[in-house]
């Protein structure tokens, strides 16, 4: 069984392989979009080079002016750009660095957590041992079990006699007649009515056979009430034994110095917590920040597209159509090789673009890849799945499932689906079942001196639906002894 820190130190390098393949892409992104923008300024040049040879002087000027005016002004927006950029890439250094020294300290603060876990666990396992050969408290936990099973059976056969009063009432509650003179309680004490009211309903009597119907149908109310009553009573001496078991363990446990110990994990692990919602403030920081970056990379940034739109816009003028006809009605040796090579610069202009789309979609698909797997490993600490007593079952399903999901095989919640299912209790010598524990209703089972790690908002005990981590067994004692075997303190 591979442990539940284990586990997440593989979400870990999951990210941190996302976050690689993030800073590939951006790097290729760049090296597309400063190919567009020197493919933009050397259709420039070729288009000046043109413009001599095919233009009469006025347009050639006029051409002349424009182009070397736009070159100016992307020539002054990219070194804004280059300033603001790696503004912004000595902003993203100082955010990958404070993750990291964030990340770090947790490690530390997770060390001491697993020291206050030891000592309560070590605790918890010296106070089981003892408790396994006290015969007052083996007497105890024997007459809770019985009474536990017995107000189980009460509650099973009031819930079953609830469900077939419901099913069985179906025909009364379905006749009108019937239902009109059992609101009026017509045959009972409480019935009022005056003589005419009274000779009308005697009707309704013969015609609905009231009487009879009457006496089963109140049968048939009372068992499920009778039986519930009996459920609530037996439960409650179920509840009374239980606490009087509990108190024996809590007693033990205080002796033991156990709520100390306990108190020292909560407050080692609130240091823990404080630290992973620095975590997430800082991932998000950090994401925030590489999308800019990749604004950059994609020359969506305002400087490129400014200096891009000029630069389209001179193209498009009046005096380039002159230009383009001047080119297709006359041609000579001497521009030749220019005109080709400006086709080609417009071809290549086309495939990077092309090219541009394509590395943007996958930039895309792996930035939501890494927010998708850091809301996993957020919701895996929440769940205290990192805990010294969490452990998975499956390592190799784990891991073929985390690479389908960085492969983009599967989603982040079949990933995590996967996770929950095979997370189990690692036998790391005390359980949260044993004793009192393993017995009663979950709310009196979260009065029970054993540790079980729960999600975020909570400590010990029990651990609701939603949070936390469970048991890897269903039934049959839950402690082993150290000889083999099945230990007689545990629970159910």
């Amino acid at each position: 069984m591979i442990s539940g820190q284990q586990t997440l130190g593989e979400l870990d390098q999951g990210l941190g392989s996302v976050r690689l393949d993030i800073d590939r892409i951006d790097r290729e992104l760049s090296y597309v979009s400063e190919k567009l923008q020197t493919n933009q300024q050397s259709q420039s040049e070729s288009l000046k080079q043109l413009a001599t040879i095919r233009l009469d002087d006025i347009a050639r000027d006029a051409l002349l002016v424009d182009l070397n005016e736009v070159d100016k002004q992307a020539l002054a927006l990219l070194q804004t750009r280059e300033q603001a950029f790696s503004q912004l890439e000595s902003e993203i250094d100082a955010a990958t660095g404070s993750l990291l020294y964030i990340n770090d300290q947790r490690r530390t603060a997770v060390e001491s957590v697993n020291q206050c876990a030891q000592a309560v666990i070590d605790c918890e396992h010296n106070i089981q041992t003892q408790l396994e050969v006290d015969y007052g408290f083996q007497a105890q936990l024997t007459r809770a079990r019985e009474v536990d099973e017995i107000a189980k059976e009460a509650e099973s056969k009031a819930d079953l006699a609830q469900q077939d009063r419901l099913k069985k009432g179906l025909p009364y509650e379905g006749d009108k007649l019937f239902m009109y003179l059992w609101q009026r309680h017509y045959g009972t004490p409480d019935y009022e009515a005056s003589p005419l009211t009274r000779y009308l309903d005697g009707w309704v009597n013969q015609l609905s056979n009231y009487d009879t119907h009457r006496v089963n149908y109140w049968t048939l109310l009372e068992i499920p009430k009778r039986l519930r009553g009996h459920a609530d009573s037996e439960r409650a001496r179920a509840e009374a034994t239980l606490s009087s078991l509990t108190e024996m363990e809590q007693a033990r446990a205080s002796k033991a110095g156990l709520p100390t110990l306990q108190d020292a994990q909560l407050v080692a692990q609130e240091k823990v917590d404080a630290l992973d919602d620095e975590i997430i403030e800082q991932e998000d920081m950090l994401n925030k920040l590489l999308a800019q970056r990749a604004n950059y990379a994609e020359a969506k940034d305002q400087y490129m597209v400014k200096s891009l739109e000029k630069l389209h816009m001179a193209f498009a003028s009046k005096n380039m159509r002159q230009l383009d006809r001047a080119m297709r009605e006359t041609r000579n040796s001497e521009d030749d090789s220019l005109a080709r090579d400006l086709a080609e610069l417009r071809e290549q202009h086309q495939d990077l673009s092309h090219d541009l789309r394509e590395h943007r979609q996958l930039h895309e698909s792996k930035l939501d890849r890494l927010q998708q797997l850091e809301q996993v490993r957020r919701r895996f600490k929440q769940r205290r799945f990192d805990d010294l007593r969490s452990g998975f079952g499956n390592e190799e399903m784990i891991g073929v499932m985390l690479s389908q999901f960085l492969n983009g095989l599967v989603n982040s919640g079949e990933l995590w689906r996967t996770i929950e299912r095979h997370q189990r209790h690692r036998d790391v010598g005390a359980w949260p079942d044993f004793g009192s524990g393993g017995l009663g209703l979950p709310t009196r089972r979260r009065q029970s001196p054993w540790h079980l790690p729960q999600g975020r908002g909570g400590f010990g005990g029990h651990i609701p639906r939603g949070g936390g981590f469970r048991l890897p067994r269903s039934g049959g004692f839950s402690s082993r002894s150290g000889g083999g075997g099945f230990r007689t303190g545990g629970g159910f």
